[in-house]
């Protein structure tokens, strides 16, 4: 009988070879996605030539990075939406990776407000005062400030005061144990200026209303405003912000990467975790990174874990092959297919995490602003963000993506209901809101006839009691109107404020029909007047305007600010050199102008 023919060997070994292959395959592809901090720092090192800076100076808009407090004025051209510091491409063509210069020996960073918070927002708040106070009245305040204050705590775990290694243990033997509550300190980054400080006011208002809407078991537990200033003094906010002060960047420093402000973020993250008297104050595990113009509209839980952080998804931060270049100037052995749509805020994520990501976001934040080529690939106002995911991947750190945030503007098709039924926990106010006054959109890069932007207040607070939008405007616009609102009357002692509310914004010169509509207007076109001593200014027909720095716009002011005698009688406004002005005229001689925003005082003469 015939024996049966045997199975070929050759095929068994073709099956083991497979394996091995893939199974080393696996094994690579998992060295490189780990690579540790050790080999990043080489390759960082190779690029960024160490990369230690004074410290930090972050503002999100270049102009208001340099001091300019100007609002927009012309209502037709382009403005800057989303862009922090969009700069001409000449500006970028400097030497690659100029050398920064090393870190000095700097004084222990200021540590304010101790205790913490101030008060919960509670219904029947008194209203702002809104009155300078005298400087004896600031000294006792101050004064007061330093004593520690007995706080009244209904909810110990709402007070960022309490939230102790001690008492969140107490907490968490009530709320579930360790895997069922797992609270999260937020730490807002922002700069020690008025665009910042109002707006961080605003954030800590709605981060004190969700934190207690969150109940006995909230997992937001603790607030830190970590906020760089000049040589890291206080700003004064401190005494209604849980706050810790470090440097700012300098301009010298900031020359050398196109006055990218922005750089200043992970700087301040990287000063913070430097100094254990900061960074120790924070016993939660996790933390939830911020920004100045969020708004909470819900209370946050902590969407992170053991294995992976939480980040919200940018549609613009989407890694593709045309990146590769950008990637491996920070991680050679890495490529787009590592990199998450993700940036450093919002994020929650592991205190330990941030802390080992921090100065590799920094390195990597630093070669991608050396270089002009990154620019030529990315959008350079989101170059910092590029860098944290880069530094994130290097080494391991991913994240739960997902949407965490809404940014809308006029045109977004919101509904009733989306702040508390919607899966976005934060309203981030990055877009202005334009409308016309008859509800339809003003349309887009243009200021609306109803305007809502954060821009307007770079010199000064937004006034309080704000006009409402349209009622035609989109259910988003009346929730962030309303949320500012509040926070301005309920938050202690806002400030009074010349700079004009929702309404006035639109700055077009006046046309014949408008000028024959004015008495003031007729008698106004086609005289010449001096500024501030200054010749000539001379209002022409059509609302144009002529002065010794550049053509203007001229018109009927509508709600002006600053002025008493505007209220019964009518006024001008002149807009030129990028600042805007309302003018009140003591015909036929003489005018009295007042700067939006800083309320400088300047007067004019008659000469024809």
């Amino acid at each position: 009988m015939r024996a049966a023919p045997r199975r070929p060997r050759r095929l068994w070994w073709l099956v083991g070879y497979a394996g091995a292959l893939l199974l080393w395959w696996r094994l690579v592809a998992y060295y490189f996605h780990s690579v540790t901090p050790t080999q990043l720092a080489d390759e960082s090192a190779k690029t960024t030539t160490g990369v230690k800076l004074p410290q930090m100076r972050w503002e999100e808009l270049a102009a208001l990075d340099e001091g300019i407090a100007l609002p927009r004025l012309a209502a037709d051209a382009p403005v800057e939406r989303e862009s922090p510091a969009v700069l001409p491409e000449q500006q970028l063509q400097q030497p690659q990776q100029p050398k920064p210069p090393q870190l000095q020996p700097q004084p222990q960073p200021q540590v304010r407000a101790q205790q913490q918070l101030q008060q919960l927002p509670q219904q029947q708040q008194q209203p702002p005062q809104g009155q300078q106070q005298k400087p004896q009245a600031q000294q006792q305040q101050k004064q007061q400030q330093q004593q520690p204050q007995q706080l009244q705590l209904p909810q110990a775990q709402l007070q960022a005061a309490l939230s102790s290694a001690e008492a969140l243990e107490r907490l968490r033997s009530k709320c579930g144990g360790r895997s069922a509550w797992r609270p999260f300190h937020t730490l807002l980054t922002g700069q020690g200026t008025i665009y910042n400080g109002w707006q961080s006011r605003i954030m800590y208002f709605h981060w004190k209303k969700q934190a207690q809407a969150g109940g006995e078991c909230t997992e937001m537990t603790g607030f830190t405003r970590l906020c760089a200033s000049a040589e890291g003094k206080p700003d004064g906010l401190e005494k209604f912000i849980p706050s810790v002060f470090v440097k700012q960047l300098t301009t010298d420093v900031l020359k050398n990467y196109g006055h990218f402000g922005v750089l200043n973020r992970p700087h301040s993250v990287v000063e913070f975790f430097k100094d254990a008297s900061l960074h120790e104050r924070i016993k939660e595990e996790y933390v939830m990174v911020a920004e100045t113009d969020h708004v909470l509209m819900k209370p946050v839980p902590n969407l992170a874990s053991e294995t992976e952080a939480a980040a919200h998804s940018f549609g613009y931060m989407h890694a593709s092959s045309h990146h590769d270049k950008v990637v491996k100037m920070c991680w050679k052995e890495g490529d787009s297919s590592y990199l998450q749509p993700i940036g450093p805020s919002p994020l929650i994520i592991k205190k330990s995490e941030l802390q080992r990501v921090a100065q590799k976001w920094l390195d990597c934040s630093y070669t991608l602003r050396g270089s002009p080529e990154p620019a030529r690939i990315i959008q350079d106002w989101v170059l910092e963000m590029w860098a944290y995911a880069i530094a994130a991947a290097s080494i391991g750190i991913r994240h739960k993506v997902a949407v965490l945030q809404i940014e809308p503007n006029a045109y977004a098709r919101t509904r009733e209901g989306f702040d508390s039924q919607g899966r976005e926990y934060i309203f981030h106010y990055t877009y202005g809101i334009e409308y016309r006054l008859d509800g339809r959109p003003q349309g887009y890069n243009t200021i609306g006839e109803w305007s809502l932007d954060k821009r307007h207040y770079g010199g000064s607070y937004p006034p309080a009691n704000l006009d409402p939008p349209p009622e035609a405007a989109n259910p988003s616009t009346k929730y962030l109107w309303r949320a500012w609102n509040e926070a301005m009357e309920k938050e202690p002692e806002w400030p009074d404020s010349n700079a004009m509310g929702t309404i006035g914004w639109r700055r077009e010169g006046a046309t014949r029909e408008e000028i024959e509509r004015s008495a003031l207007a007729k008698q106004v076109v086609g005289t010449d007047w001096t500024w501030a001593g200054i010749k000539t200014l001379s209002f022409l027909d059509g609302g144009k305007l002529k002065t010794p720095w550049g053509e203007g716009k001229w018109g009927v002011a509508f709600k002006p600010k600053g002025l008493p005698e505007c209220v019964h009688a009518e006024c001008l406004y002149v807009d030129f050199s990028g600042a805007a002005h309302h003018v009140s005229f003591q015909l036929p001689n003489a005018f009295k102008s007042l700067r939006v925003g800083d309320g400088e005082v300047v007067k004019g003469e008659r000469i024809s």
